[in-house]
């Protein structure tokens, strides 16, 4: 996970995509998602990293489900420090981070698949969803990478 996020092997997105992607079409799921969308990274973030180690795993996937993405779906409102040494109080306090791109408008009835690349006590996806269940009259599925203790 660490090579993916912070070492740019984001050929490590596209391993997992097309894992979870074989998988999802095996449960014949995969005509079940009208649009998959990341978890965007702050612009701050993303331009000392030069990328967003979600967005490949979730075009990739896309393609492996043959659906979807909108890569700039969800924008970070905020440059809060990365929630990786937060505790669980804390990380549940960013959930007014995130806000609907400027382009997007998720259609009622829609499917979402909203992925992330590790799913720690759930707060960024909460966060996330709230937006895009705001926004309309949407179903959400989620989907990570990995998930801690």
């Amino acid at each position: 996970m660490h090579q993916l996020k912070y070492k740019g092997q984001q050929q490590l997105g596209s391993y997992f995509a097309l894992r979870m992607g074989t998988m999802l079409n095996q449960l014949e799921v995969k005509s079940e998602f009208d649009l998959i969308v990341p978890v965007p990274l702050s612009k701050k973030r993303l331009r000392k990293r030069g990328y967003n180690q979600v967005d490949k795993f979730a075009a990739d996937l896309a393609e492996t489900l043959q659906t979807q993405v909108a890569l700039k779906a969800l924008e970070r409102i905020d440059s809060a420090k990365s929630s990786v040494k937060l505790n669980r109080k804390h990380r549940f306090e960013c959930e007014h981070r995130f806000k609907c791109g400027k382009s997007f408008e998720p259609k009622a009835g829609m499917h979402i698949l909203l992925v992330d690349d590790v799913i720690t006590t759930g707060a960024t996806l909460e966060a996330c969803a709230k937006v895009l269940l705001n926004a309309a009259d949407v179903r959400l599925s989620f989907a990570t990478i990995a998930i801690t203790e």
